[in-house]
């Protein structure tokens, strides 16, 4: 993106996300997040979908043994994410997470 320009809040960011394993493995560790309704655990495990502006984006899998600790690495996750895009010049905390696959 040129300087200058304002990011397209509509339009999907051009930004490689790393899969749930990649990040985990590059962060190390992340905080539990108690008290959150992570949906349900699937073979692939807990699924939760990051939302840019508030749309579905890309569902994240992380495989945890709680769901207080899947929830802590997607909202590490998230904010990665966030950070990425504020260096980019999207507005801090573009990204939020729900439970469950996108829809």
């Amino acid at each position: 993106m040129p300087d200058g320009d304002d990011p397209d809040l509509d339009a999907l960011p051009d930004l490689e996300l790393p899969s749930a394993e990649d990040f985990v493995a590059q962060e190390g560790t992340a905080d539990p997040v108690e008290d959150v309704d992570t949906g349900t655990l699937t073979d692939l495990g807990w699924e939760f979908c990051l939302l840019f502006n508030g749309r579905p984006w890309q569902t994240v899998r992380f495989q945890a043994d709680t769901a207080a600790e899947a929830a802590g690495w997607m909202q590490a996750y998230t904010r990665w994410v966030n950070d990425q895009l504020a260096r980019l010049g999207y507005p801090p905390g573009i990204c939020t997470w729900v439970s469950g696959a996108c829809q």
